[in-house]
């Protein structure tokens, strides 16, 4: 058996764990990997030996080699033709360098690749054709029975996962559902939980399949009613934000900052030819940045903030994190939200306001004159970050985004809401406008708020069938090192271990590509 990892420094430990747990079944098994990381975790993988990678390749190298090969003209015209334009394409727009042209709503630290990519018209599709060669080459030469992603959001694990598909191999991401606990293994870039709403679509017929879920189902609606909660990562995101905004907090932080800057200058701690690596004095000054800008929303004094949404009825936008795979992967033709906002507020009902409402994290991540551009919007409201989020959703006429989870909270409280990108819960195929032609917004709006919301009995099965098919783990235990029940994440690893088997036992018998 041979499987192949996209392997990172955010979820290493978990990958090193889930081999040992494949290895333990499966003997022999050939464990080959791309590291997106500093060097230093290529020295830690050379100290593994139980169980041994086959070969693991240093994406920093990698990039370097593809950016200094000149362009093949003929090679990336082969690759449009073997996957597609539009695949092409967004492996450029799921990149925050690669695609940092389309980065319109949040600031991205200077690196060296964006730097070449800034410097040379054609280093963007020099990078795109060298990593399609080291692809190709990889699935086509070492077969793999399955390939794993902890996460795609960018060019490499993106690619990954398409050219898996050309080849008809496995390929599997964990995506975190937004149901208690629930992490469902993807079988695709989009995070469109295919396995579960597959089930859902059978269950509709047939709700004896997901039966035994349908009791603690109707109990997550109705607490969820009752007491609502933001997604955990995010109160883990922001726990952590509102931990280090002390003063005490900052100066630990400025004086990190400063000892980074110069461990990146001097090419210390596996920073050294680090192609992605992040500009130290950008990282001082973006936390200095969001220190300034939280403590002014903690204490409601950001000049284009308002503390109320008004008296009139409005319509709620709240902002996506940019860059963030949220719209970059998954919603490529609407990475620009400010176009969103204008498209909401020119056509929006006569009388009605659009309330916009900032993401926490992204506090003095806007680019210069964004939030006064914004405010500046006839009928168009910024309200401070911390106000409550569903108390805005639900007084709301109506809820507008992007691919946010605001959209799957309207679906909880009843309410139709207007999505723009694809995302998982468009599946539930009724009780939304699904409007991805900004032009006809003023149509989908007027829709939209006469939409009847979806049927509780629609929605209980499409949880049963997320809960069916799930994997027990809270996003805190997946990513977040220090909040993280170690029990329950060694739990997770071996059902994802026993998920790469099972995929790899079950591939399909082919040597065929086949086009997107």
């Amino acid at each position: 058996m041979r499987i192949f990892f996209f392997l990172g420094q955010t979820f290493f430990e978990q990958t090193v764990s889930i081999t040992k747990e494949i290895e333990s079944k499966y003997q022999g098994t050939e464990f080959r990997a791309i590291v997106a990381a500093r060097s230093n975790l290529i020295e830690e993988l050379d100290k593994i030996d139980d169980p041994k990678f086959t070969n693991y390749d240093w994406l920093s190298g990698l990039e370097k080699t593809w950016l200094e090969t000149p362009l093949d003209i003929k090679k990336l015209k082969d690759y449009e033709q073997k996957l597609g334009t539009k695949i092409l394409r967004r492996i450029i727009t799921a990149d925050r360098e690669l695609g940092v042209g389309f980065v319109s709503g949040g600031i991205v630290e200077r690196t060296d690749l964006i730097k070449c990519i800034k410097k040379n018209d054609d280093a963007h599709w020099r990078y795109v054709v060298g990593l399609l060669d080291y692809l190709f080459n990889e699935y086509e030469n070492h077969r793999p029975d399955a390939i794993f992603a902890y996460c795609v959001a960018g060019a490499v694990a993106f690619a990954m996962g398409e050219v898996a598909h050309y080849f008809k191999i496995p390929f599997t991401q964990p995506v975190i559902a937004r149901v208690k606990h629930c992490c469902i293994m993807d079988d695709n870039n989009y995070w469109s939980l295919r396995p579960a709403t597959d089930l859902f679509d059978k269950a509709l017929h047939d709700p004896s399949l997901v039966a035994d879920k349908m009791d603690e189902a109707k109990e997550f609606i109705k607490d969820f009613r009752e007491r609502p909660i933001a997604p955990q990562d995010t109160v883990s995101w922001i726990k952590e934000l509102k931990k280090n905004n002390t003063y005490t907090g900052i100066l630990k932080t400025i004086t990190t900052d400063i000892i980074r800057w110069g461990a990146i200058e001097l090419g210390l701690k596996g920073t050294k030819g680090v192609i992605r690596q992040r500009n130290g004095y950008d990282i001082l000054i973006k936390n200095l940045r969001y220190f300034r800008y939280m403590r002014n929303a903690l204490n409601n004094n950001i000049r284009y903030f308002h503390n109320d949404v008004g008296d009139r009825e409005y319509i709620y936008f709240p902002l996506h994190v940019d860059p963030e795979a949220s719209t970059m992967v998954l919603a490529d033709m609407f990475t620009d939200q400010m176009a969103v906002i204008e498209s909401i507020a020119k056509t929006m009902p006569a009388g009605m306001r659009l309330i916009v409402k900032e993401h926490i994290p992204c506090l003095g991540h806007r680019p210069k004159g964004f939030y006064k551009r914004v405010a500046n919007m006839p009928d168009v409201r910024l309200v401070n970050p911390f106000m409550n989020n569903f108390e805005i959703m639900n007084n709301a006429k109506l809820v507008c985004t992007i691919t946010g989870t605001a959209g799957w909270e309207s679906f909880i409280f009843g309410k139709a809401p207007l999505v723009i990108g694809n995302v998982y819960y468009l599946k539930l195929g009724e009780g939304l406008v699904h409007c991805q032609d900004l032009s006809k917004m003023g149509d989908a709006i007027k829709d939209a708020l006469k939409t009847e919301p979806v049927s509780e009995k629609r929605l209980q099965l499409f949880i049963a069938s997320i809960m069916k098919l799930s994997i027990d783990i809270s996003p805190e235990d997946m990513w977040f090192e220090k909040y993280a029940d170690l029990e329950k994440r060694k739990q997770a690893v071996k059902k994802i271990a026993d998920h790469l088997i099972n995929m790899a036992n079950n591939k399909p018998d082919t040597k065929k590509g086949s086009s997107s």
